[in-house]
């Protein structure tokens, strides 16, 4: 609560330990409205407001986007100016394909503490 300043008197619910997060699997994130902070669980995965199909026909990959190019592709860039969030972990997995499968390697900050990630 103090490393995002929430202006909530306690979170919600507690944070269990996960281990592997999926786009469409519920996360905890940060937003502000009105200067007011708080702490709520959304899906993982952005769905543009304009999306006029149900969810289930939307099978484009909007769980990843880079930084370089997300104020420009059509698809981010709404987003990208009015709702953002932020993300909290204590690290993230990258996957390195060798001879015997993929090898996960674990990345957290030196200093052991929580790292955030930018959303939509």
């Amino acid at each position: 609560m103090r490393l995002y300043r929430l202006t909530i008197k306690a979170p919600p619910h507690n944070l269990p330990p996960r281990y592997n997060i999926c786009p469409t699997d519920p996360v905890d994130v940060v937003t502000e409205r009105d200067g007011s902070r708080d702490f709520v669980r959304m899906r993982w995965g952005l769905v543009p407001s304009w999306w006029p199909k149900p969810l289930k026909e939307l099978k484009a990959a909007t769980f990843n986007e880079r930084a370089e190019t997300v104020a420009d592709k059509p698809f981010f860039r709404d987003a990208f100016r009015r709702t953002r969030c932020l993300i909290p972990a204590s690290g993230y997995y990258e996957w390195q394909n060798t001879a015997t499968g993929k090898q996960p390697w674990y990345f957290t900050r030196a200093d052991g503490e929580p790292m955030t990630f930018a959303g939509l």
